[in-house]
């Protein structure tokens, strides 16, 4: 939500100052003010674990837990806080025919999510009306799919909602073809109608990819394994200016549609491969390598009937509480 806020705030300043070079000065004045969370953030526990500074690590928890009405039990924060216990490297998930599948699934959708959001937002200069009416429009939208998602998220699970999200977006980019040939001038806002629901969905994947990725990786890995999808979400965004741009070089009738059938094609890429990975919601998350080696047949002894324990379904153990 605070996302959206700051890109809607984006809108006015650029209408106003129109300059490129100084809405950038003006962007980076608007920061200044964070320098202040210096004082009002808290330490990392983990970090001040990780230096033997017990005592702060405890104070820190001490906080948290009040804040969450719980307590930290007595003796908890010591020498063996700090051992993380069994670890691993991102490699590891190429060891296995299944781990190196579902690995490279995840890296390509995070890459074919950034190229479809980045360039849907780049493509707005080809769109028809108003620059800046078609940019508070994509603001709303992307504001609507984060609601959808946490309304439906863990309703329909995180694959069934992902897959629908990229389809969907897919079909909407693919079919700006149809206005674009078959019509006239007079049907171009039918093209950008079509563009604002791919923003949509290609927001909606966005939010929905950050979860499902987190669980699907194993906690040996897990924060190796977020990095790595950065690198790849980041060559999306490297690659999608340019495939924007691709209207622009060549013009013509279709100067508004290529970008969009590119988009389009690797979204159907995309979310075609992601059926193949398992659902996340309401499973004990993997800790090992072999527990997301074994995560794909949990799930089909699930779905033949078998009814996970209570105990199963449990994700954390919660601290110890007042009335305890």
């Amino acid at each position: 939500m605070y996302w959206c806020a700051g890109i809607f705030l984006l809108l006015p300043i650029a209408y106003f100052i129109r300059d490129w070079r100084n809405i950038q000065l003006v962007l980076c004045l608007c920061t200044i003010p964070m320098f202040s969370l210096w004082w009002l953030i808290p330490e990392s526990p983990r970090w001040l674990l990780d230096k033997r500074r017990y005592s702060e690590a405890e104070n820190v928890l001490q906080k948290i837990c009040a804040s969450n009405k719980t307590k930290l039990p007595v003796g908890a924060v010591d020498a063996k806080t700090a051992d993380e216990g069994p670890q691993a490297k991102i490699w590891n998930m190429f060891t296995h025919r299944v781990l190196f599948i579902r690995t490279f699934i995840i890296f390509f959708n995070w890459l074919a999510v950034n190229l479809l959001y980045y360039g849907l937002s780049l493509n707005i200069d080809n769109l028809a009306g108003s620059t800046y009416l078609n940019y508070l429009i994509l603001t709303m939208v992307e504001f609507v799919a984060y609601i959808m998602c946490l309304l439906l998220l863990d309703r329909t699970g995180r694959k069934r909602l992902y897959c629908v999200c990229m389809f969907t977006g897919a079909t909407a980019c693919l079919a700006v073809i149809l206005p674009i040939s078959l019509g006239d001038e007079s049907h171009l806002w039918i093209a950008t109608v079509l563009a604002m629901v791919g923003k949509l969905c290609a927001s909606g994947c966005y939010a929905i990819l950050y979860i499902m990725s987190a669980e699907l990786f194993p906690t040996v890995m897990r924060n190796s394994g977020i990095g790595c999808c950065s690198i790849f979400e980041n060559l999306g965004g490297m690659v999608s200016p340019y495939i924007a741009d691709m209207g622009l070089m060549i013009g013509g009738a279709f100067a508004q549609g290529l970008p969009m059938m590119v988009f389009g094609a690797v979204s159907i890429l995309a979310g075609a491969l992601s059926i193949a990975l398992p659902e996340t919601l309401h499973r004990t998350l993997p800790e090992t390598i072999q527990d997301a080696i074994d995560f794909d047949k949990k799930t089909k002894s699930n779905k033949n009937g078998h009814i996970p324990k209570a105990e199963d379904l449990e994700l954390q153990v919660p601290l110890t509480t007042d009335k305890v």
